[in-house]
């Protein structure tokens, strides 16, 4: 690349990230939306910021597309600018550059996510292990956690006050002696089906925790039971034969 183009994209990426930008969170192997919330009815370039340079994401013009070579066979547009990604892969994370026209539209942030599975079983206990980098002497009231699960709420901790999700009300605990230690462990009481899903917690400024992500994954049991009169007719079968 030469010295002069090279000097744009820095300051282009520069700009982009100091600037106001939307974001969007994906999972890895599922898809992303890569959009502008004003249309794009020309032709239309996405690029991946990296470094120094861009990575070309797809370029569309006269109604014809060709993606590069990092995103071959994963990128697609839709409508007036709007490019569907999938599958996502980690090394997706990071910023992307949207014009129209030869002219910046927006950028977006696409944050990739790798939730760590976990099982539990309906009607068990089970406890998600997460920690962070937390404040040893924070007082009670300056603690701010929260958990999602698919977006929706789970629980809140904020001011002093515990909030919970439809649902979740007195099946959620978090210790806050244990925040302190930088455990922000989330146990749930009697899981459920629709317990099943992402849950991602944050703390203070909406900082992440590790694991980032847990897929839970809620294991139904498969056994049946037998009527009284059902078990009575095949132990009475078990007898005849037997003679």
């Amino acid at each position: 690349m030469e010295t002069g183009s090279a000097l744009k994209v820095f300051l282009l990426i520069s700009f982009l990230g100091a600037s106001a930008a939307s974001s969007s969170t994906a999972i890895v192997n599922g898809s992303a939306r890569l959009a502008c919330n004003t249309p794009c009815h020309g032709d239309i370039t996405v690029d991946y910021a990296y470094m120094r340079s861009k990575i070309l994401v797809i370029k569309c013009e006269q109604g014809s597309c060709h993606t590069g070579d990092a995103f071959k066979n994963r990128a697609q547009k839709f409508a007036t600018s709007f490019i569907h990604l999938n599958p996502v892969l980690f090394s997706d994370d990071g910023n992307y550059i949207i014009s129209c026209n030869n002219t910046l539209l927006c950028q977006q942030k696409l944050d990739v996510i790798a939730p760590v599975p976990v099982i539990a079983a309906v009607g068990e206990n089970v406890t998600i292990q997460l920690y962070a980098r937390t404040d040893k002497n924070i007082a009670d009231k300056d603690i701010v956690y929260q958990c999602e699960k698919d977006a929706n709420p789970v629980v809140t901790l904020q001011k002093g006050i515990v909030s919970y999700g439809t649902g979740y009300e007195g099946r959620v605990s978090v210790s806050l002696d244990q925040y302190r230690n930088g455990d922000v462990s989330l146990t749930l009481l009697k899981v459920q089906e629709t317990d099943a899903g992402i849950i991602r917690c944050t703390h203070r400024h909406e900082e992440a925790v590790q694991p980032e992500a847990v897929d839970l994954t809620v294991a139904v049991s498969t056994l049946t039971t037998v009527p009284p009169k059902d078990l009575e007719k095949s132990i009475w079968s078990v007898k005849l034969d037997m003679m």
